[in-house]
């Protein structure tokens, strides 16, 4: 989990469908922000389905919003390298199960 909290510049791409109209890009001090960004972004969908303002989900619901979606990567610079680390959705899912146990 420290590893999350390093602050080393962490940028995110999604791709929420298959138009890449639909492509984006974030950037955060942390992968921890990065992460936190991900489950809001889940959060705001649940509340705009169920019409509510308090959610509740399990991490298997929050492992299956990350795999619906349709391309997602992270860069995490890494000053040893001089050079962004790149991160697929199974870190990703990886790295959200360790934020909840």
């Amino acid at each position: 989990m420290d590893q999350l909290r390093e602050k080393t510049h962490t940028i995110l791409f999604l791709q929420t469908s298959s138009s890449t109209s639909s492509r984006v890009w974030s950037d955060f001090d942390t992968p921890l922000e990065t992460l936190e960004a991900l489950i809001r972004t889940f959060e705001t969908k649940l509340k705009e389905q169920n019409g509510t303002r308090d959610v509740a989900y399990t991490i298997a619901e929050l492992h299956a919003f990350i795999d619906s979606i349709d391309d997602l990567g992270v860069l995490v610079f890494s000053p040893q390298l001089a050079a962004y680390r790149p991160f697929e959705r199974e870190w990703v899912k990886r790295s959200l199960s360790m934020m909840f146990s």
